[in-house]
């Protein structure tokens, strides 16, 4: 079961259970949050394992950093989101956009396109004819890979994708859209 499955009809469908959250591959059980709290005068820890963090951001839609040493696992973990709870590659049939973070992405390019049928003498100007690439933008999910590598001017095309919107357009689905980036 998907999030996407979740998310495409209403906002009333049942949640995933903590064990369809479980990830494949990506494996992390060292704590990441250790909460004291106190009931009726007991005092005890709460302890959340690391590998429970991300699926906390994914049912909450709330984007995350990465930031870790090269072969730490950051991209495996974006990987595994992507394809388990979110299907894979929008340009596969899947709800997650794969992008790699490089000096020549373009946010308009990824998000648009243009509609050939409304090209030509007599049919207006060209940025008319500029269409959303639906897939792209219905896409539940972001996968930002190595986006500290790219220069600040290009860095600003992918505050757009992380904040969920471009150009006006709302990304994601029914209110929902989650982004997860990852940093040297």
């Amino acid at each position: 079961m998907t999030i996407d499955d979740k998310v495409e009809g209403t906002h009333t469908a049942v949640e995933p259970t903590y064990k369809e959250l479980k990830l494949p591959t990506f494996v992390n059980s060292s704590p990441a949050i250790k909460v004291r709290i106190y009931e009726e005068g007991e005092e005890r820890e709460i302890v959340l394992p690391f590998s429970d963090a991300p699926k906390i951001a994914v049912l909450s839609g709330t984007s995350f950093l990465s930031i870790g040493d090269s072969g730490c696992g950051k991209t495996l973990l974006m990987d595994d989101i992507g394809r388990n709870y979110f299907g894979g590659d929008s340009d596969l049939g899947g709800m997650c956009n794969f992008i790699t973070a490089r000096n020549n992405f373009v946010a308009d390019n990824y998000y648009f396109t243009i509609d050939q049928s409304r090209v030509g003498e007599g049919k207006g100007m060209l940025s008319d004819a500029k269409v959303p690439v639906e897939k792209k933008t219905r896409a539940l999910c972001a996968r930002l890979d190595e986006i500290n590598l790219v220069i600040p001017e290009i860095a600003v095309e992918f505050f757009g994708v992380i904040e969920g919107r471009h150009q006006g357009i709302e990304l994601g689905n029914n209110g929902y859209y989650f982004a997860m980036s990852a940093a040297l």
